[in-house]
């Protein structure tokens, strides 16, 4: 994983320093018009993955201009960046990186796709912060959660709780959730939707 994103990350370099139009095409063969469209991974062997890699892809190229993107194609990423952050590094991870800053997104993507049990975690641990947050504000945001001594305490029970609602899935699915699985059919919904409005990056 490391790797992929490293490599992306030379990609992109490689394409802002070129000041040559057919170069720059050429660096950007991979990613052709027709995969503009959110079921264009629905070929792929995981296309919930697919997409993750592909949107990333995307927004890099977009300079993280995510008022470029689609509204499916934004409830799709918030939704996938929670659930990869969680599962790697926590609650506290999720909201200390970028990824914090569309915590009240992700709050309206979850109650798009109905992952309810998801929302309900995720609303409680939106309860440490104070009233009114401003979470789109990184200083605020990680400042808040360095001087607060029992934040990290705090958001592992938020932890406890997202791990065991995933090993239910094997044990009683019919009382719990999978993202991927509601990503999944949101992708086969929203086939024909584009994932972003600007084409200019695309050949």
């Amino acid at each position: 994983m490391l790797a992929e994103n490293l490599q992306e990350i030379l990609r992109f370099l490689r394409f802002e320093l070129c000041d040559n139009s057919t170069m720059k095409k050429e660096l950007l063969k991979d990613i052709p018009l027709s995969d503009n469209f959110i079921g264009t991974v629905l070929t792929k062997k995981d296309p919930v993955e697919s997409f993750w890699k592909l949107i990333v892809n995307i927004i890099i190229r977009l300079r993280h201009d995510y008022s470029k993107l689609s509204q499916e194609a934004l409830i799709l990423f918030d939704i996938l960046d929670f659930d990869r952050e969680v599962i790697n590094g926590g609650f506290h991870q999720y909201f200390f990186n970028s990824s914090g800053g569309r915590a009240q997104m992700l709050r309206k993507a979850l109650l798009e796709v109905n992952a309810h049990i998801t929302l309900q975690i995720f609303e409680k641990s939106l309860k440490i912060f104070p009233e009114n947050f401003q979470f789109e504000n990184t200083d605020l945001r990680q400042n808040f959660l360095r001087i607060s001594t029992n934040s990290e305490e705090a958001f592992f029970a938020f932890d406890v709780q997202y791990e065991e609602k995933i090993k239910s899935r094997s044990i009683c699915p019919q009382k719990t959730e999978d993202l991927w699985q509601i990503c999944h059919k949101y992708i086969e919904t929203n086939k024909d939707v584009v994932i972003s409005i600007d084409t200019s990056i695309f050949i």
